[in-house]
């Protein structure tokens, strides 16, 4: 029988990568639409910055994983 914790990350492996996508659409639209201006740069820039971290997340655990690490 499967834990908690694998299929909570079965399931993460399985959609993680729609966050970092959907957020970037949101941001192209929301410039799209409204043109850029420092209310839509800073959006732009909130939604931006789920993506940017997920990537940099899963770049450190993979080095990590290489290196022996415990993740």
């Amino acid at each position: 029988m499967k834990t908690h914790n694998e299929t909570w990350r079965r399931a993460i492996d399985r959609w993680g990568w729609l966050c970092p996508t959907a957020m970037i659409l949101a941001a192209a639209a929301i410039l799209r639409v409204w043109g850029l201006s420092w209310w839509t740069a800073i959006v732009v820039a909130l939604l931006l910055a789920c993506p940017v971290l997920l990537v940099w997340g899963a770049i450190v655990i993979r080095r990590r994983r290489r290196e022996g690490g415990n993740w």
